[in-house]
């Protein structure tokens, strides 16, 4: 995000935000480049694709009219979807996996689980409380499975946990 948002979301100045998203980047120089690539690849073509094996693509369609009228405005809209399309992408890649892999697994071995929700990188099931703790374990390997199909080179970890009412 911007310093301008960054500043609104911790309520701190922007010279502040500014500051924090410097130090950041400082850290992690890579990560600053990569999204300065993924945000003049957006501009540059139109679009931006999420990561393989899915490589689903984002169309920007003010983009060849921004282009042609050098619209800064949009092209900067443009440079900032561009860098966040494919890790937002990512997850949702993963998360769509993972709510297959799960149906998948519930239907195949015939458990007494339900799946309620999914939200945004979460699945809320329910089963019954004897098959709890073994379905927790199944669907802590199902999501990391789903996860590795998609982000091969990164370590992925899940927090799974049991409730006998919806937590917030």
């Amino acid at each position: 995000m911007s310093e301008f948002k960054l500043a609104d979301t911790m309520e701190i100045s922007v010279i502040q935000a500014k500051a924090i998203i410097d130090k950041f980047f400082k850290a992690v120089p890579k990560v600053e480049k990569f999204l300065t690539s993924l945000g003049n690849l957006g501009k540059s073509r139109g679009y931006i694709r999420t990561a393989p094996p899915y490589s689903r693509i984002r169309w920007f369609e003010q983009w060849q009219y921004a282009y042609e009228t050098k619209d800064f405005k949009i092209l900067g809209e443009i440079e900032r979807a561009s860098k966040n399309t494919p890790i937002q992408g990512i997850n949702a890649d993963i998360i769509k996996q993972a709510l297959i892999d799960v149906q998948e697994e519930i239907y195949l071995n015939n458990w007494d689980v339900k799946i309620i929700l999914a939200v945004y990188d979460e699945i809320q099931t329910e089963c019954i409380e004897s098959q709890s703790i073994l379905w927790k374990s199944k669907l802590d390997e199902l999501m990391v499975g789903a996860a590795k199909k998609v982000l091969i080179e990164v370590p992925v970890v899940v927090d799974c946990s049991i409730h006998d009412f919806w937590q917030k």
